[in-house]
């Protein structure tokens, strides 16, 4: 007799460290799973808490609001004929553990622990110990093996990235799990469960943490995924809150998947090739920092979001994600508030589009003109203002600063930093000035991806009919990066950032196999000079130099940036994602440079 099993697997939008309003949550869709047929459903990893509590897990007030939430949902689905694993954290002897516990007709069947190696929970020794929450007794170990009776499949549960691993003879492995969305993580997903399924010869399902998590340093998305023997037979989209249902065969024959051809060098890690696949990529990118900043403008309780506007690259991403992010709370755009500060380097073309840009998107657009104030400013620490050294520039990005954060305050909004991974990882912000923000909305989009996104944007809004739309955004693109601080020739800006540092496209080549794959200066040039042929050695070798060194030399600047949503693959949050001393020293990627003459 042929064996089937229907799963659910439900990821619904919680409140962080509510577990009496998550219980309810989780209590209707096991009610909705079981009436549509469903035998198993699987919620994410620390569902009725939510995983991003850091060190709240050590309150016992947490705690023992999970454990009264988790005895509501047994007594809840007591008649429903579903066996649930659903994710908290249990506390026993002092120690707090981050847990699944399976659950079926009123009964804890058993519960799996998740390994060490995260700073809020214990790691549960080796072989199977036996706990109690709310009266119930039940055994709980890493490596649990669950029977569902009805039709005697074997289950096993693997939380998260835990090392606990199964090495074949169960029918599906679910895996609750809380990781950030970001650009390209999609496809990593769906790879690692169609290989984890072919390679076992089983059936795998994983259930993501969705938007109700912390926005501090990503985005969460919900993902859900189900594979069998190789091939993915259910998947949700980003963000979508409905149940993802999935109806296995456990003894069916798998298929041979096609092997795909090795990747070649990337010349634009961050830009998908392919045009279809870019587009898809650049709409994830805009979405999921919309609605992060949606997720923190609602949390703080803001009135409003305000930005400084400059007609450049970073300042027209973040717009675009302000008025997105705005639309998806159902606010009008007007809480937006844009802010152009022209000084002594603005051009007519920047300060146009600025304008223009704030206009066609329906902002609230105010002009501040910074000039007076930054000559007092000159005069009140005796700078010579004929001295366009780093003190004439810096004063300028903490005027605008300044006057954004009182702005701010005056409007019960919050400051939306501009500021991208490109100019984080450089260093090339000024600190305490576009440096700082309320929420840094760019922090892990790089240039070349940021390009990208706007040119994307300008076709979808060319496609909208708004054609003055996209010939802004186009011409945003076109312009030359700069922070135009210096003062003008003849109206023209002749302060190019690529000029002064070196071109983004080889800074973001850098950086990508700097941190994703932890490669020596050395191989990376040598990657470099098969990617990009136009550069000679010499020229490559001098802007790796520029990057290596200024890599190193601003982490301080990277130790106290803003909370912002990881969006690619590449996060330098110091809380989440790369952990660097502020004072370590270069001397040894230095030394791995190659030094070649034209």
């Amino acid at each position: 007799m042929e064996r089937k099993i229907k799963i659910a697997l439900a990821s619904p939008t919680i409140r962080l460290c509510d577990p009496e309003y998550n219980v309810s949550l989780l209590l209707n869709a096991a009610l909705e799973a079981a009436g549509c047929g469903s035998q198993i459903i699987a919620f994410p990893e620390l569902a009725l808490t939510g995983a991003t509590a850091g060190d709240l897990y050590f309150q016992e007030a947490l705690t023992d609001a999970a454990a009264s939430a988790l005895t509501s949902y047994i007594d809840g689905t007591r008649d429903l004929g579903i066996t649930s694993f659903l994710g908290l954290p249990i506390s026993d002897g002092g120690k707090i553990y981050n847990a699944v516990v399976c659950v079926r007709s009123g009964k804890i069947l058993g519960a799996t622990a998740k390994g060490g190696g995260e700073e809020s929970f214990f790691s549960l020794p080796t072989g199977v110990h036996k706990m109690s929450l709310g009266g119930l007794e039940f055994e709980i170990s890493r490596d649990s093996v669950y029977t569902h009776e009805p039709t005697r499949a074997e289950i096993f549960v693997k939380i998260g990235d835990d090392d606990a691993s199964c090495t074949g003879g169960v029918d599906l492995i679910l895996n609750p799990r809380a990781t950030a969305e970001y650009v390209g993580l999609s496809e990593s997903r769906r790879s690692f469960a169609e290989n984890l399924s072919y390679q076992l010869d089983i059936s795998f399902a994983a259930v993501g943490a969705g938007i109700g998590e912390s926005g501090t340093d990503g985005i969460y998305s919900g993902a859900r995924i189900v594979a069998t023997k190789g091939r993915t037979v259910a998947v949700s989209d980003p963000f979508d809150e409905k149940i993802l249902y999935a109806e296995l065969l456990l003894d069916s024959m798998r298929e041979e998947p096609e092997l795909e051809a090795g990747d070649a060098v990337m010349r634009m890690p961050f830009v998908p090739e392919d045009e279809e696949e870019c587009r898809r990529a650049c709409e994830l990118a805009i979405e999921l920092q919309a609605r992060a900043l949606a997720l923190r403008m609602e949390r703080a309780y803001a009135k409003s979001l305000v930005l400084g506007v400059s007609g450049g690259l970073d300042s027209t991403l973040a717009i675009l994600v302000s008025a997105r992010a705005v639309d998806i709370l159902g606010l009008e755009r007007t809480r937006v508030i844009a802010i152009t500060m022209p000084c002594f380097g603005t051009t007519e073309r920047t300060k146009t589009n600025a304008l223009a840009l704030a206009e066609e998107l329906g902002c609230t657009l105010r002009t501040i003109d910074i000039k007076a104030a930054v000559t007092q400013h000159f005069t009140d620490i005796s700078h010579d203002p004929e001295s366009y050294d780093v003190v004439y520039e810096n004063a300028q990005a903490r005027e605008r600063t300044q006057i954004l954060m009182d702005v701010a305050n005056a409007e019960g909004g919050m400051v939306v930093g501009t500021g991208d991974l490109s100019e984080l990882a450089l260093g090339f912000a000024t600190y305490n000035g576009d440096h700082m923000s309320m929420y840094a909305v760019n922090a892990s989009v790089p240039k070349t991806l940021m390009r990208a996104i706007i040119l994307n944007e300008a076709t979808r809004a060319a496609s909208l009919g708004k054609d003055k739309l996209a010939h802004i955004l186009t011409d945003v693109v076109n312009t030359p990066v700069s922070p135009e601080l210096l003062p003008t020739e003849n109206g023209e800006n002749k302060q190019h950032t690529e000029t002064i540092i070196g071109p983004y496209e080889l800074h973001d080549f850098f950086l990508y196999y700097t941190v994703k794959y932890g490669y020596s200066p050395k191989r990376i040039y040598e990657l470099a000079r098969e990617a990009f042929r136009e550069y000679s050695g010499a020229d490559i070798s001098r802007y790796l130099s520029v990057f290596v060194r200024r890599f190193f030399s601003s982490q301080f600047k990277r130790s106290c940036m803003p909370d912002g949503p990881r969006v690619t693959e590449i996060s330098l949050s110091p809380r989440a994602s790369w952990h660097m001393p502020s004072d370590v020293s270069s001397a040894v990627w230095q030394r791995l440079i190659p030094c070649e003459d034209n």
